[in-house]
Order: C-alpha cells, then sequence, then structure tokens
C-alpha cells in the first residue's frame, strides 16, 4: 500500500478581503494498492477536498466547499522481452456530486467553473 496525501492553508486578504477563487483549505489523499495475487494490477483511489472560496471581489457571493473521489485500476502486460503495455481505467467523480470546481476572475469579471459529472477515462500506452 502507497499512502501520499497534502494539504495546504492559504490566507489570501487582497484589501480586507479574500481574494476571488482561493479557498482557504485544500487537501488530497491518494491511496494505491498492488494486489498480491495478481502482482501487474494496481488499484488507487483519490479524494479532494476543497473548501469555500468567494466568487466576487467584494465577498458577496460563495461558493461552497466540495469532496471528490475518484478510483482507478492499472494492469500491466508483457509483450515479448523488452515491450510492456500498460492499461489504466479511472472513474473520477465516482459520486456523480455536482459541484463548483473553482472560481477565478478580476473585479466585474467574475467566473465559475464547473466541476465535471462522473468520468470514465481509459487508456493504454506501450514502452518499447
Amino acid at each position: 500500500m502507497t499512502v501520499l496525501g497534502g494539504v495546504s492553508f492559504l490566507d489570501s486578504k487582497v484589501d480586507g478581503n479574500e481574494a476571488i477563487g482561493a479557498p482557504d483549505t485544500q487537501a488530497n489523499l491518494n491511496l494505491k494498492y498492488d494486489v498480491p495475487a495478481l502482482p501487474d494490477l494496481a488499484l488507487d483511489s483519490r479524494v479532494i477536498y476543497t473548501s469555500s472560496q468567494y466568487a466576487d471581489s467584494a465577498n458577496q457571493q460563495k461558493v461552497p466547499s466540495w469532496t471528490r473521489l475518484d478510483i482507478g485500476a492499472r494492469y500491466l502486460v508483457p509483450m515479448g522481452e523488452d515491450r510492456l503495455l500498460t492499461l489504466r481505467a479511472r472513474v473520477e467523480n465516482v459520486a456523480d456530486s455536482d459541484y463548483w470546481a473553482s472560481a477565478g476572475g478580476v473585479a466585474n469579471y467574475e467566473y465559475l467553473t464547473v466541476g465535471a459529472p462522473r468520468t470514465l477515462m481509459v487508456s493504454a500506452t506501450v514502452d518499447f
């Protein structure tokens, strides 16, 4: 099991107000598990947290905090002596939560970014 995580704390006051799109806290936790019975298979998960943030410079509109769960898998397939095929699959936003991923802009020109819905991604790469 591999565990990797991080947290950041931000104080972003500008002229007495919080800066647009600057959450006080962001955190993530990633877990990777190499399956002992299948040494070429690894499972992973990721939790991402972003605290609330202001969407305007006057600090009148606030975007709520959000948490997202992603899960994935990786499988290695040997292809001859010196080639390796890596297959990956990932589901982001497993709970299909609605959230504002970020806010940004400058005074009178603010914007919001919608978080992506549940998304399945698959990929294959070959080393040679």
